[in-house]
Order: C-alpha cells, then structure tokens, then sequence
C-alpha cells in the first residue's frame, strides 16, 4: 500500500522506517520502505500480510484505515542463556550476531528458547551458531 505524501512527510520516512499503528483497528508493528513501481516511480509503501489482510477480513485492493506513528524505540531481543553461552564462546559468531537485524536475532532467538529440553536448546543454540558462521 502506497503511502500519501502527507503521511511520508509525517513520519519522515524517506528511507525504511519503523512504524506502529492499526489497520482498521488491528494492531501492527512493521516498515514502510521506498520501493519502485515500474511506470510510475519511486513511492514508499507499507506492506499489508496475508495474516493482517485476514485479521481485517479484507483482501488485496480494499480499502482500509491507517493509522501509523514513527517507532524510534531501541530493539531488544531476549537471549537465551543458551544461545548467549554459543555466541560468548566464538567471537566470529558474535558478530555475525550483531550485524544481524533485530527481526532476524528475533527468529534466532525463539528457535532457541521455543525448544522445552535444556538438550535441544543447546542444540538449537550450536545450530544457530553454525548458521551465523555460514553467513545464513
């Protein structure tokens, strides 16, 4: 969904921004980011899920209310001991870690502590540790 002018100078978002709003009430957490539409040109646009467009009971073209506000908040990822174990002990891994974007550590993050058994998790942890080293 393209954004109006308006909203763009609103938010200041010239380039990927971080936003936090509702559509047609429904909470969302997301980005709006620029992308370029073959024809007509450079728009910022903020992308409507399968899971939100259900959660609204729309589909691709209706019409919907946004509301939307800048989220400069500070991301936070909770570390499983686990993982944070793994990523102490390879210094390689740890920064591959922290290049990573807060969404991805997130993902990281649950595979790890989603897992019930201290052994998967350490499991999961190494894994992890492995695919941050493969560049994945």
């Amino acid at each position: 969904m393209a954004l109006p002018p308006e909203a763009i100078e609103q938010l200041g978002a010239g380039a990927r921004t971080s936003v936090v709003g509702s559509v047609d009430g429904q909470p969302l957490i997301g980005q709006v980011m620029p992308y370029m539409f073959e024809g007509e040109g450079r728009k910022v646009v903020l992308g409507i899920t399968k899971r939100m467009r259900a959660a609204t009971g729309k589909a691709v073209g209706d019409s919907v209310d946004v509301e939307l506000r800048r989220d400069d908040a500070p991301r936070t990822v909770s570390v499983p001991e686990e993982l944070q174990s793994a990523l102490d002990r390879d210094p390689k891994a740890t920064a591959a870690w922290e290049a990573l974007a807060p969404s991805h550590r997130n993902e990281h993050a649950a595979f790890v502590a989603e897992a019930r058994q201290p052994e998967t998790r350490v499991r999961r942890a190494q894994r992890t540790v492995e695919r941050l080293l493969a560049g994945r």
